[in-house]
């Protein structure tokens, strides 16, 4: 969109030379940027190259007369929105009915008094300046609405979903679990020793670790599973229609995808590793208490040493 402060452009469409000069000489002390068509292809053509703010144009002229060629400009295209002044001595009021049905945006009958000219021209192009004020306006808001939902879904670090999104989903999840019966699972997931990892390598190291395993996160879990940084270096998987057995093979493919990653500090290599814990939703029970089993089983793997997958067992 044109947001600046350079002369408007105006594109006068006329096949009498004396009638251009006229047009042309009243509008420069406007200090317009003024672009002459003596015939319908013409402008048409410079319309194609140029983003004009008004046109001016006769309607009757040989060819193609106004209407067509303002109907050809709007066929080439479809968001075609310069708005457009028909200049003639043509006033009958099935032809001024036409121009304004067609898309004109206004009529100005010849022979034209110079001060009304003047003043349509002007009017005309305060409107266009203020519809780009608008867009330009609606677009920032659109941009800042999609700037929100992003920071209300997405963790700014890994680019995860967050805990806020990943709870509506487990909601949606049970949800359509007391709907149709069908289980689903969670893993909870923690980098083993990143306290270790801060303190010895420096949190932009760790940082890295944390954006890097998440692209490992995404590369390796099925289309339909969802994952969401938990909170810290802990991360929620989401896994639809899937058992215990299912969620164990995951996070045995997560452990083996994050054991192969190597990440380099100061040439040298660290390994990094996690522990999981699983649990299927199988009864009625609140998203906190779910959750809470698999926490269980992931503590359960920090204390019997780390880097594998416990699932959860109803007693």
């Amino acid at each position: 969109m044109k947001m600046n402060n350079s002369p408007s452009k105006v594109l006068i469409v006329d096949d009498t030379p004396e009638n251009m000069e006229i047009i042309g000489r009243l509008l420069e002390t406007e200090g317009y940027d003024l672009y002459l068509a003596d015939n319908g292809w013409s402008a048409i053509e410079l319309v194609k190259n140029n983003e004009f703010d008004l046109i001016l144009m006769d309607v009757m002229m040989p060819g193609l007369d106004g209407f067509e060629t303002f109907a050809e400009m709007k066929r080439l295209n479809s968001r075609f929105d310069i708005p457009l002044i028909f200049l003639t001595a043509k006033v009958d009021i099935e032809s001024i009915v036409k121009g304004f049905e067609i898309g004109g945006a206004d009529y100005i009958r010849k022979p034209f008094n110079s001060l009304e000219l003047r003043a349509r021209v002007k009017h005309q192009l305060e409107l266009r300046r203020m519809r780009l004020v608008i867009d330009a306006q609606n677009q920032f808001l659109l941009e800042a609405n999609e700037a929100l939902k992003n920071a209300s879904m997405f963790d700014p670090l890994t680019k995860l979903f967050n805990r806020r999104e990943i709870l509506t989903r487990l909601e949606h999840e049970i949800n359509r679990f007391e709907r149709n019966g069908k289980v689903f699972s969670v893993l909870l997931g923690d980098v083993d020793y990143f306290k270790k990892i801060n303190d010895s390598y420096g949190h932009r190291f760790g940082d890295e670790v944390l954006r890097r395993i998440s692209e490992v996160f995404l590369e390796t879990i099925r289309k339909q599973d969802t994952v969401a940084r938990w909170g810290g270096e802990e991360f929620l998987f989401l896994l639809p229609e899937t058992d215990d057995e299912g969620a164990r093979v995951l996070a045995e493919k997560l452990l083996l995808a994050i054991e192969s990653t190597r990440f380099m500090v100061n040439d040298e290599k660290i390994y990094v590793s996690m522990t999981f814990g699983s649990c299927c939703y199988k009864s009625h029970e609140s998203i906190e208490a779910f959750i809470d089993k698999a926490d269980q089983a992931l503590y359960a793997g920090k204390n019997n040493g780390r880097k594998q997958v416990v699932v959860w067992q109803d007693q």
